[in-house]
């Protein structure tokens, strides 16, 4: 998929109505919205010519012919697919029809979880990565926020660091986020997770360790969003359009599958940054876990 899709999937949660028709006819079919004026886009996707100005300029571009530029140039070097109007069908996976035979439903969820880790992948941001690692390194604690389906990535992320020898601890329950970052300190580094970056208690209990003088790091899908808003740093994994256009009778894992694998690039970033502790810290590990181990 090409890079500036996954731009406008990331960006299209928080557009308004007249944006997001726009965004629909470039998802669908992008080979054909490289091609049209301004006007003509207007037209098609059933918008004025002045909301397909403010959406380019949402999108970052000073014009239509700058981003219509950066659209060719990003379609040369991804692989765009028209996708054909789908039948509408309550129990989908992330837009796929779920209701065939097991093979087809396992291939679906395997495919949508490796292309959403490869457009997590083009787009992701290796220095705010780099900045995560730095700040957990001189942390005093890593306080770690997540509810739902999020608290999946921050479990798979405080496993982790925990392992290396860190001081971090995570927060799943609402009121236990409000009293934790009522507390934090200016040498503490808080991590939330939201996956559409609207959760109420992680946006909350973000604004308020920014307060108090923490740093932060936010872990979504969607830019613009609440939580990349008050952040101080955010990782972006890609953000399932399909999944959130059909609503929320399903709640597709490919999201997460992305965000852990973040989990690990940070994971072994610091591992590699103190290598010789980290070895030592792994022996006394791996020698007491041993003994856990069933024999025979």
């Amino acid at each position: 998929m090409s890079l500036e899709i996954i731009k406008i999937r990331n960006q299209y949660p928080q557009m308004n109505t007249a944006m997001k028709r726009i965004a629909d006819y470039i998802i669908g079919c992008p080979n054909e919205a490289v091609k049209k004026s301004s006007h003509e886009l207007a037209e098609v996707s059933g918008v004025s010519d002045a909301s397909v100005t403010r959406f380019v300029r949402y999108m970052g571009y000073e014009n239509f012919k700058a981003f219509q530029l950066s659209l060719a140039a990003s379609l040369s070097h991804g692989n765009a697919i028209e996708h054909p109007d789908s039948i509408v069908n309550r129990f989908q996976y992330s837009g796929e029809i779920a209701r065939n035979n097991s093979e087809t439903v396992c291939r679906t969820i395997f495919q949508r979880s490796i292309q959403m880790l490869d457009d997590t992948w083009k787009n992701l941001d290796i220095p705010t990565i780099e900045k995560a690692v730095e700040m957990i390194r001189k942390s005093r604690r890593i306080l770690m926020l997540g509810v739902g389906r999020s608290k999946v990535t921050t479990e798979a992320l405080f496993s982790r660091i925990y392992r290396l020898g860190y001081n971090v601890q995570t927060y799943s329950d609402p009121h236990e986020q409000v009293i934790v970052t009522s507390m934090v300190e200016k040498d503490d580094f808080v991590i939330a997770v939201s996956n559409f970056g609207k959760t109420k208690s992680v946006v909350e209990g973000i604004i308020r360790a920014r307060k108090r003088g923490a740093r932060t790091l936010g872990i979504t899908s969607v830019a613009q969003s609440p939580l990349a808003k008050e952040a101080e740093y955010t990782i972006f994994s890609a953000y399932d359009y399909e999944a959130g256009e059909m609503g929320k009778y399903y709640e597709p894992s490919c999201e997460n599958v992305s965000q852990v694998t973040i989990a690990d690039c940070i994971y072994m970033l610091l591992a590699m940054q103190e290598e010789e502790r980290i070895l030592h810290v792994y022996e006394a590990i791996s020698e007491e876990l041993e003994s856990e181990h069933i024999k025979g």
